[in-house]
C-alpha cells in the first residue's frame, strides 16, 4: 500500500501595517504628497502603484531578488554566511583603518614606532 505524501504549503499572509501619523505642511498635504503630487494627477494608477512596491523593496535593501534567491535566503545556510561577510568586511576595515594611524603620528617616539613597525610585519 503506498502510502500519500502529503506536501505542506505556506500560507502567505500580508502583515498589518502601521499607518504614520501625518505630518501636514501649511497647505493641508503631507511632505510626501507635496514631493510627489507635484506633477498632478496625470500618471495612471498602476504605474504608481508599482513604483511605490519598488521603492519599498530597495528600502530593504534587497533589489528585486528571484524566486529561488528568495528561498536561499530563508535558509540559515545563508544566513550564516550573510553574518560572515559581514563581519569580515567590518575587519577588514578596521584593521585598514589601523594601519593608517600607525604611519601617522608626530614621529618622535623612536622606540615605539619601530615595535609598531614589527607587529605590522607580523599580520
Amino acid at each position: 500500500m503506498r502510502r500519500k505524501r502529503r506536501r505542506r504549503r505556506r500560507r502567505w499572509r500580508r502583515r498589518k501595517r502601521r499607518r504614520r501619523k501625518r505630518t501636514t505642511t501649511m497647505r493641508g498635504r503631507t511632505k510626501r504628497e507635496s514631493r510627489t503630487r507635484s506633477k498632478g494627477m496625470r500618471t495612471e494608477w498602476w504605474r504608481k502603484r508599482r513604483r511605490r512596491k519598488r521603492t519599498t523593496m530597495m528600502m530593504k535593501g534587497k533589489k528585486r531578488a528571484t524566486r529561488t534567491r528568495k528561498k536561499e535566503m530563508r535558509t540559515k545556510r545563508w544566513r550564516r554566511r550573510k553574518r560572515r561577510r559581514r563581519r569580515k568586511r567590518r575587519m577588514r576595515r578596521k584593521r585598514s583603518r589601523r594601519r593608517g594611524r600607525r604611519r601617522g603620528g608626530d614621529g618622535h617616539d623612536e622606540e615605539k614606532k619601530d615595535e609598531e613597525e614589527e607587529e605590522g610585519k607580523e599580520e
